[in-house]
């Protein structure tokens, strides 16, 4: 029992190093420019104007590995504007374990001014 709560402790602890590099990588986006971060991520999924000065681009990534274990990650990668099933579209027969990751830029007068983002695949490759 012991063996398996410090298993469990190392795996979180591996989780939130993962999530801290995926912050610190994002961080560096706070006081670019809107033009260069389309440059660096692309057209967003979603824009929500907060005001005409404000605004809110998201970017969403699911992945579904299969529960068998996958080695290739991201090789099935999509994206999707809009997430609306608890499955996020895939076969919900219990074959796959879909992950995701939102990521949320606040932009005013056309600067990066905050971010947040949220799930479980919200992970950096920096180590």
């Amino acid at each position: 029992m012991r063996y398996v709560f410090f298993m469990l402790l190392a795996l979180a602890g591996c989780a939130s190093a993962n999530s801290g590099n995926y912050a610190a990588g994002l961080r560096e986006w706070v006081g670019q420019s809107e033009l260069s971060l389309y440059e660096g991520w692309g057209t967003p999924d979603n824009t929500l104007y907060l005001t005409p000065e404000e605004k809110v681009v998201t970017y969403a990534k699911t992945f579904a590995k299969p529960v068998d274990g996958q080695t290739d990650a991201y090789s099935n990668e999509v994206y999707y504007p809009a997430i609306t099933t608890d499955n996020y579209g895939y076969p919900s027969n219990g074959s796959f374990k879909t992950y995701y990751c939102r990521t949320s830029f606040t932009i005013i007068n056309g600067t990066v001014s905050s971010y947040s983002f949220n799930g479980d695949d919200c992970i950096s490759g920096k180590k």
